[in-house]
């Protein structure tokens, strides 16, 4: 994921974005059970993340559900780079993926 993260914030100043900027940043996991789901997406609530979009119903028994979450912040490499291993791991808890 690291070098996702460094990808990113690098196309992020490429094209002029500014990292002392607060902006919504987003973070994407899947889910075979709503349950798990739901209680991910109450966990990402009290650590101050909100809801962008859930896709709780699913058309084949092999799809994921979607939950993505968001929190304003500047965009920084080693906070990216904390947050994601830290929700790839909480994220496991809940049978859950990044």
């Amino acid at each position: 994921m690291k070098y996702v993260n460094r990808i990113v914030i690098k196309l992020f100043k490429t094209y002029g974005g500014r990292l002392t900027k607060k902006r919504p940043i987003t973070h994407w996991f899947y889910f075979r059970e709503k349950e798990d789901l739901l209680k991910f997406e109450i966990h990402m609530s009290q650590i101050g993340f909100s809801t962008h979009f859930k896709e709780l119903t699913r058309k084949t028994s092999k799809e994921k559900l979607l939950l993505i979450v968001e929190r304003n912040e500047k965009l920084n490499l080693d906070f990216i780079n904390f947050d994601t291993e830290e929700f790839q791991s909480t994220a496991r808890k809940y049978r859950g993926r990044i």
